[in-house]
């Protein structure tokens, strides 16, 4: 058998951290729970996100798997972009940061403004 060696420093949260830490990652992963959305839906539900930045992110998931981006064509061309079974499976951690955010962060905000 020609196994290769476990790296005994390899950690499932490091490695997890390392793509889903990035900026807006998990804001557009959130926003495509709901279904798949056009490049200005995307764009116009984060307001603070410029259009550059949107599709080099949106480029970046794509190479890492967590979204699919589908081109189709009737009287002109539409761009949609989409999870993949990959994205979809963190459905649940998107539901427990809410939950954690609601009750940790979001009353401190409240209370700072």
């Amino acid at each position: 058998m020609n196994q290769e060696p476990i790296d005994e420093h390899w950690c499932p949260i490091t490695a997890a951290s390392a793509i889903l830490g990035r900026r807006w990652h998990l804001v557009l992963i959130d926003r495509l729970m709901k279904g798949s959305l056009r490049f200005n839906e995307l764009r116009n539900s984060i307001p603070s996100i410029s259009g550059k930045v949107l599709s080099e992110t949106l480029r970046e998931m794509e190479r890492e798997g967590l979204i699919q981006r589908s081109v189709t064509t009737d009287h002109q061309i539409v761009i949609m972009y989409s999870l993949t079974e990959k994205g979809k499976e963190l459905s649940s951690v998107l539901r427990e940061l809410r939950v954690w955010g609601e009750k940790w962060l979001l009353p401190k905000a409240k209370i700072s403004r």
